[in-house]
């Protein structure tokens, strides 16, 4: 692996635990809201946790850029390009012998 790919996946790693860490904040929130019998839309949630799950997101998206796959040429004469005629009218599988009756012996 290049140092790219290497520091994309440490960064996306970061992003994914930090939304995680967002999410139970966030649960945790609501529970103690819940303990202190206060309706659960009484106070929104901490500026904290908002920042926390947004540097999440950014680092997640930034980070699986690097990772992806480039994406396939989806113009058909790149594609078709690539068989011959014979290959692309082929159909294999629908060819079957098994019809014919079986090769007679013949006398010498």
């Amino acid at each position: 692996m290049n140092f790219e790919k290497v520091l994309a996946t440490i960064i996306l790693s970061i992003g994914i635990l930090s939304l995680f860490h967002a999410g139970y904040s966030a649960r945790e929130f609501n529970l103690m809201l819940k303990d202190l019998d206060l309706p659960k839309n009484s106070k929104p949630l901490p500026t904290d946790i908002l920042i926390e799950c947004l540097f999440g997101l950014f680092c997640s998206i930034i980070g699986s850029i690097p990772l992806v796959k480039p994406f396939n040429n989806i113009m058909m004469e790149a594609e078709l390009g690539k068989y011959t005629v014979d290959g692309i009218f082929s159909a294999p599988s629908y060819i079957s012998f098994n019809h014919r009756g079986s090769p007679k012996k013949t006398k010498n």
